[in-house]
C-alpha cells in the first residue's frame, strides 16, 4: 500500500491504475536502468535532447546574426561583427555534427550499438 492509495478512494485508485498502464513505457526509467540504456533509447534519449537543444541555439545564433547584420546600417565594424557570428554559428553545428559521429562510431566499436 502507498501513500497514493491512502490519500484516493478505491474507485479512483484502480482508474489511476488503468491510466498508468495504458502510458507507454519508453518514457518512464524503470530500476535498473544502466546508464548505457539511457544513451541508446533504452528510457529518455539523452543525445537526440542534446542535439535539439544545439539545433535550437543554433537557429536563434543565425537569426540573431541576421538581425545584427540587417542592423548594421553598412557600419563595417558591426557587419564584421554579425559576419563573425555567422561563421562561428557554422562552425558550432558543424563540430557537433562531427562529434555526434564520432560518439557513433566509437560506441559502435565498442558494442553498445547505435546511439539513434
Amino acid at each position: 500500500m502507498n501513500i497514493f492509495n491512502l490519500l484516493v478512494p478505491n474507485a479512483h485508485a484502480t482508474i489511476m491504475d488503468d491510466i498508468r498502464q495504458a502510458q507507454p513505457d519508453s518514457y518512464i526509467i524503470q530500476p535498473g536502468t544502466t546508464l548505457a540504456s539511457l544513451f541508446t533509447g533504452g528510457g529518455i534519449n539523452l543525445i537526440t535532447l542534446a542535439f535539439v537543444i544545439i539545433g535550437l541555439l543554433f537557429m536563434w545564433n543565425i537569426i540573431m546574426a541576421g538581425w545584427d547584420y540587417m542592423m548594421s546600417s553598412g557600419d563595417p565594424k558591426k557587419v564584421s561583427s554579425a559576419s563573425t557570428r555567422f561563421l562561428n554559428g557554422f562552425m558550432g553545428i558543424a563540430i557537433a555534427f562531427f562529434a555526434f559521429l564520432i560518439v557513433n562510431i566509437i560506441t559502435s566499436m565498442i558494442g553498445l550499438g547505435s546511439l539513434i
